[in-house]
């Protein structure tokens, strides 16, 4: 996989795993800055437990060894949408984090979401920095940051967003596929793109099942 241009994935539960994984690696202040508090691991795994795969929208980065390395959390909460994100040590400068939060603009645009916000400690420069660069509104208070960014979108930015969303997850399946992905990962995605699976392994679009149309 080639991480200088990482290919992000829209996750389920089928990678909770993983996520966990990722989220235990991270040095005990990375976890204090992503979570706002200092975190133990029996927190970490409830706050994974916890999360709900159809309601939000979560994506991740893997690297060779299909790990995540990289992932955010996009909190659905009436017509706005909370992100919070993290990315490993190692591949830090890289560019994942604004990667995802971008991604995570598109998700909100493609579901006609009004705004994105992110919590964070005002300590948590990558994350501030990030914020400003979007040109987001950044109130500070008690040593908490609170960004917002307001996004209206038009229907036909709305539509646009959701194919785009469909074909970023769709290379992104492709290249997974490629890095012998396990199956049951790539038919959790194909779900996702409302794809499926037939028994020897291809991959059919909604519009195409045996030959013949669904509908």
């Amino acid at each position: 996989m080639n991480l200088k241009t990482p290919k992000i994935v829209r996750i389920s539960h089928h990678s909770s795993e993983s996520m966990l994984d990722h989220f235990l690696r991270l040095k005990l202040e990375d976890r204090r800055l992503r979570f706002g508090m200092s975190v133990s691991e029996e927190y970490i795994r409830k706050y994974v437990e916890g999360i709900n795969f159809k309601r939000d929208t979560l994506y991740a980065i893997f690297d060779s060894q299909l790990r995540i390395v990289a992932c955010s959390h996009l909190g659905i909460v009436d017509n706005s949408a909370e992100l919070g994100l993290s990315v490993d040590t190692e591949f830090r400068s890289q560019g994942y984090g604004m990667a995802l939060f971008e991604r995570a603009i598109v998700a909100v645009k493609s579901k006609a979401i009004d705004q994105i916000y992110m919590v964070c400690l005002a300590e948590n420069r990558p994350i501030m920095n990030m914020a400003k660069k979007l040109k987001m509104k950044v109130v500070t208070q008690y040593g908490d940051a609170d960004a917002h960014l307001n996004i209206h979108a038009e229907p036909m930015e709305v539509f646009e967003n959701t194919i785009q969303e469909k074909v970023l997850n769709g290379l992104a399946l492709w290249d997974l596929a490629l890095n012998k992905v396990p199956m049951k990962l790539v038919s959790d995605y194909c779900g996702i793109l409302g794809m499926s699976i037939t028994p020897v392994g291809h991959i059919l679009t909604g519009e195409t099942l045996n030959g013949q149309s669904k509908d």
